[in-house]
C-alpha cells in the first residue's frame, strides 16, 4: 500500500489521518474479535481493517464512483449466467463505498455530541455509541430504498 501511495503521490499525513478516523471502530472490532475468538484473529481482523480503510482511501483519492461501477460491472459480467445483471452489483457497491464518508461523519457526531455532555466512552457501555449509530444508518438505508423506488430502480 505505501508504494501505490507514493506512486499515487497521495498525502500520508492525510492517509493516516483517515485510518485514525476510523481507529475506534477498528479497535473495537479487533478488542471483540479477540474476546470471542482469540488474541491472533483479533489482532488479524484489525490489520485487515486497517488494510481495507487505506485501501479504499487510495482508491477514492484516485477514481470516480463510475470508475468503480464499471470495474464491478466488467468483473462480475459472468453472473448474468444466472441471471444477476451486473450493474446492480455495481450499484451496490458504488452505494457501500459513497456511504463511509456518512458512517464516518455520524460518528464522528455522536461521539461529540457525548463528550461534549461529558460522557467517559468505556466498551461496557457501547450501547451509547452504537445504538444512535445504526439507528441513523438503518434512517438513511431507507432513505436510500425509497429515492432508488421513486426512480424506478
Amino acid at each position: 500500500n505505501m508504494i501505490f501511495m507514493v506512486v499515487l503521490k497521495i498525502n500520508l499525513k492525510k492517509a493516516l489521518y483517515n485510518i485514525l478516523d476510523f481507529g475506534f471502530i477498528i479497535l473495537i472490532t479487533t478488542i471483540i474479535n479477540s474476546l470471542i475468538i482469540n488474541l491472533s484473529v483479533g489482532l488479524m481482523i484489525g490489520i485487515r481493517l486497517i488494510f481495507v480503510c487505506n485501501t479504499t482511501y487510495i482508491f477514492s483519492r484516485n477514481f470516480t464512483y463510475m470508475d468503480l461501477a464499471n470495474v464491478v460491472e466488467k468483473i462480475f459480467v459472468f453472473m448474468k449466467l444466472f441471471n444477476v445483471e451486473p450493474k446492480s452489483i455495481g450499484l451496490i457497491v458504488c452505494i457501500a463505498v459513497a456511504f463511509i464518508p456518512i458512517l464516518k461523519h455520524e460518528l464522528r457526531g455522536i461521539l461529540d455530541a457525548l463528550k461534549t455532555k461529558g460522557y467517559k466512552i468505556k466498551i461496557t457501555k457501547l450501547n451509547v455509541i452504537l445504538q444512535p449509530f445504526f439507528t441513523s444508518i438503518l434512517k438513511k438505508v431507507d432513505q436510500i430504498e425509497e429515492a432508488m423506488l421513486a426512480k424506478g430502480a
